[in-house]
């Protein structure tokens, strides 16, 4: 959940291509991610992390939206994106009554009129 709320506040303003190459540098561990608490600091910014797994999935929902955008007959190069939020969803329960932790992440793209 915390990771995937860091990565929509970093890709939220972005390009699609732009959001996909930057996760792309993220997995790379070229660039982090900036994240906010007791955390290091990285090159270029206060404090961050590289959050691969959630990068990789992020690259195929931002995929899909991609299609979707196309899908709907949007300009690729003037689409931004607009809405990236990131919720607690339903927690199923794992072996011995543990808990299992899943987000819902919402992203919406919108044209730019310039």
């Amino acid at each position: 959940m915390k990771q995937c709320m860091y990565i929509c506040s970093f890709i939220k303003g972005k390009s699609i291509d732009g959001a996909i190459s930057d996760l792309g540098d993220v997995i790379k561990m070229k660039i982090a991610v900036p994240f906010k608490g007791e955390i290091p600091h990285r090159k270029g910014m206060m404090s961050g992390r590289y959050p691969i797994n959630g990068s990789k999935e992020f690259i195929n929902i931002l995929k899909g939206l991609k299609g979707n955008v196309v899908v709907n007959g949007m300009d690729i190069d003037k689409t931004r994106i607009s809405l990236a939020s990131a919720t607690w969803a339903r927690r199923p329960l794992r072996r011995a009554g543990r808990k299992a932790k899943r987000t819902n992440v919402i992203l919406e793209a919108m044209e730019i009129k310039k």
